[in-house]
């Protein structure tokens, strides 16, 4: 991940707006280069039992383990879109969830990642349904769940 000061100045490269599909998100300010930190995710963590007591305050958190969560922050990192075809990845650095570019990204594109989620129980057709994808790909899965672990 490099210097600290690396990942302190992505606030001036993103800004959220309205998407054309998807309510608000997440755009680049300027051109970013592939391996280059955008955001980094500022949520306080949650257990996975604070988040099932209240499921309907966190139900914007961030799953970043089995049993761990980040809350929603009230910034730029609550806006990041899924994408089936992403340009950015999820990375975790000490505990710290950041989002890198994984290829260039051009001025004024949306930025978005694999939410990838997965459910303990089984991903049948009525739970895909129940977690719909808006990301406009060309590949797009139609849902928010990735293949089982």
């Amino acid at each position: 991940m490099g210097s600290p000061s690396r990942w302190r100045r992505w606030r001036r490269k993103v800004y959220v707006t309205m998407t054309a599909h998807n309510g608000q998100g997440v755009f680049a300010r300027r051109q970013i280069s592939p391996g280059e930190v955008v955001l980094m995710f500022t949520g306080r963590r949650l257990s996975l039992a604070e988040v099932k007591r209240d499921e309907e305050r966190y139900v914007h958190s961030l799953q970043i383990g089995p049993d761990a969560y980040l809350s929603p922050s009230g910034g730029e990192d609550d806006y990041i879109n899924h994408s089936c075809d992403p340009n950015c990845e999820a990375v975790d650095e000490d505990g710290r969830i950041f989002i890198e570019a994984i290829r260039t990204i051009a001025a004024g594109e949306e930025l978005g990642y694999d939410y990838g989620i997965t459910l303990d129980e089984r991903h049948t057709l009525r739970e895909k349904r129940r977690w719909p994808c808006f990301c406009g790909a060309a590949n797009c899965r139609r849902t928010l769940l990735g293949a089982k672990r």
